[in-house]
């Protein structure tokens, strides 16, 4: 069964916050496959806790990407902590293989590029996440 499924057969046993997060899920997967934790509070008006929560209906035979380039983005690494007892596996990109985040992973993608506070800057992270979804996209 298929994650989109198993949010659907328990659809109803969710808080009125999860429904919110499920019903947005449902609506637009892509989208959410796109989007950061933050991106999907900000869309659903619920807290990061939440989102881990939902991804409790998770199972192993499941997969989770996990992107941050310091390693250390608190709902991402609490997503990941949360995903590990759970004993999904956890795909890493991050400029950090040292960080709380590696080491709650399955794999470490590590990246070698510097981040800054310039905005321009900051986007050669962003294009080389990309480049690496898309080439394990293209495998997978």
């Amino acid at each position: 069964m298929d994650v989109l499924q198993n949010i659907r057969n328990k659809y109803n046993s969710f808080t009125e916050t999860e429904r919110r997060i499920a019903d947005i899920v449902l609506q637009n997967p892509q989208r959410i496959l796109e989007s950061s934790i933050s991106d999907l509070t900000k869309m659903t008006g619920a807290k990061s806790e939440a989102m881990v929560t939902l991804l409790a209906i998770s199972k192993p035979a499941d997969l989770v990407s996990a992107i941050s380039h310091t390693g250390e983005s608190k709902g991402i690494v609490e997503v990941a902590r949360k995903t590990k007892q759970l004993k999904i596996p956890v795909v890493t990109i991050t400029g950090n293989d040292k960080s709380s985040l590696a080491k709650l992973s399955t794999v470490v993608l590590r990246t070698n590029t510097k981040e800054t506070k310039i905005r321009t800057d900051a986007m050669t992270f962003r294009i080389v996440q990309l480049a690496i979804l898309k080439a394990i996209y293209t495998i997978v």
